[in-house]
């Protein structure tokens, strides 16, 4: 699925950061937010297609394949669809990875750029804006779906763009991680690599989910996914639409649920709460006053039995409010208040203009600054990119010459430089000279960076304790 499996079963203890704003992939529903009002000069949002059609051609239609930048060839990573309420394009944050835009084509292989808005990674969902026009499936909450119910899952599985796959609802309520905050929907239609993204759909045409994971090891389909509930999808949407802050908020403390042996061994019934085993100095956890050896009963009036509570009671709270904490401490039970995230964590994205349309992408290609081609000297001598950039992406090290750019040769840095400005593409083809005396072609895509790579979401193996 796209390019990384959402990470499986987290057992036992955990370290745990918890994503706020809005609802998503696998955990708890939640409700959804209201559709933000529009004014007259608000561009209208797409419509929903006639229900007259198919539910896979109503999917199809609203549906896109999502490619990286940068040649007709890029291949297909993952899925995306655009929301009816918003005209939000919605995605999985791990299609997109650090990438601030996409190429997004539809079903009819009409390409158009789309640019990020958005992205939670935790929750692992993100919103674009811009994309081939078109209609928009509706978005519906999962709280009428059951199991048994049938299903379609829309997405280009291997590549293979607009796919249909049909299957049952087989579970609701998922857990697969601890800090994801809310249940995922389990189905058996068939899920492989670049599925991620696509909606998950019902008998009615309307999305219900957005597929996002496979079990934590599992690269090929196995007939289980699963799906973001379509409530934290229009949840996270709604709040792009309007602005409100999407980011995530970090608590700063490690944490163990008391169950099995550690409620034995302690003399607690399993599910008695969360122990606090580590806080990070300077976190939101030291400044509300939490220590090692706490035991966290309650959040937000939530009862707190296990980390996954926990991670659900906190996200329930807007990102920027404090949150409420019952705690036990020696026999003593009393209430901290987790401090809200700083602005910096929480201000809304900026890449909407004022009336909601994408902002214009930057003008112009990179230079070789803007790569992250770093000259040691006034020869064409690079020295080592600096991490997150695309040169560091592309495998470039300290003591790499570039020899040429394209198939013209250079003889200096400021050579290079210049060349590399002038190229009509994006991404600039260099002849390198290792330190070994070896020489290659190598491709420095100022689309990708070393996080941005196309496989697996990263796993989590099942472990006891979780990071919030």
């Amino acid at each position: 699925m796209g390019r990384r499996a959402f990470p499986l079963v987290l057992a036992g203890v955990f370290a745990v950061t918890l994503a706020a704003g809005a609802i998503l992939l696998i955990r708890p529903s939640c409700s959804c937010a209201p559709a933000p009002r529009t004014s007259a000069a608000d561009p209208a949002p797409p419509a929903a297609p006639a229900p007259s059609a198919s539910p896979a051609s109503i999917a199809l239609a609203a549906t896109f394949s999502v490619h990286a930048l940068g040649g007709e060839e890029a291949p297909a990573v993952g899925t995306a669809f655009r929301d009816a309420a918003t005209g939000l394009i919605v995605t999985t944050a791990h299609v997109v990875g650090e990438a601030e835009a996409v190429m997004l084509v539809d079903r009819t292989g009409h390409r158009a750029e789309a640019r990020v808005a958005a992205r939670d990674a935790i929750k692992d969902i993100a919103a674009l804006t811009g994309g081939p026009n078109g209609p928009g499936l509706l978005i519906a909450t999962e709280d009428r779906l059951s199991p048994g119910d049938e299903v379609l899952a829309v997405g280009a599985p291997l590549g293979l763009g607009h796919s249909v796959t049909r299957g049952i609802v087989s579970a609701l309520g998922r857990e697969i991680d601890a800090r994801s905050p809310y249940p995922a929907i389990q189905h058996d239609a068939a899920l492989n690599p670049g599925s991620s993204g696509g909606p998950l759909v019902d008998r009615a045409g309307r999305a219900v989910g957005l597929n996002a994971a496979m079990p934590d090891g599992f690269r090929r389909n196995v007939g289980i996914g699963y799906a973001i509930p379509g409530s934290v999808v229009a949840r996270f949407l709604a709040d792009v639409a309007a602005g409100r802050p999407v980011g995530t908020r970090t608590i700063g403390l490690v944490a163990r649920s008391i169950e099995g042996e550690l409620a034995r061994a302690l003399g607690n019934p399993a599910g008695s709460g969360v122990l606090v085993e580590e806080i990070a100095p300077g976190e939101a956890a030291d400044r509300a006053g939490l220590r090692a050896g706490d035991v966290i009963v309650g959040a937000a009036g939530r009862k707190v039995g296990r980390a996954f509570d926990l991670t659900l009671a906190v996200d329930a709270v807007d990102i920027d409010r404090p949150v409420p904490l019952t705690v036990r401490r020696a026999g003593t039970e009393l209430t901290l208040n987790l401090p809200p995230a700083p602005s910096s964590a929480v201000a809304p994205f900026a890449a909407l203009t004022p009336d909601g349309r994408a902002a214009p992408l930057a003008a112009g290609r990179p230079d070789a600054a803007g790569l992250g081609l770093a000259f040691a000297s006034s020869g064409s001598e690079l020295a080592e990119p600096d991490a997150g950039t695309p040169a560091a992406a592309a495998g470039i090290r300290a003591g790499d010459t570039v020899l040429a750019v394209g198939t013209d040769p250079v003889a200096s840095a400021d050579d290079a430089r210049t060349r590399v400005a002038a190229r009509p593409a994006a991404t600039a083809v260099l002849l390198l000279r290792g330190a070994d005396g070896s020489t290659r072609y190598v491709l420095v895509d100022p689309a990708r960076t070393p996080g941005d790579g196309v496989g697996a979401r990263g796993n989590v193996r099942p472990r006891d304790s979780i990071g919030f």
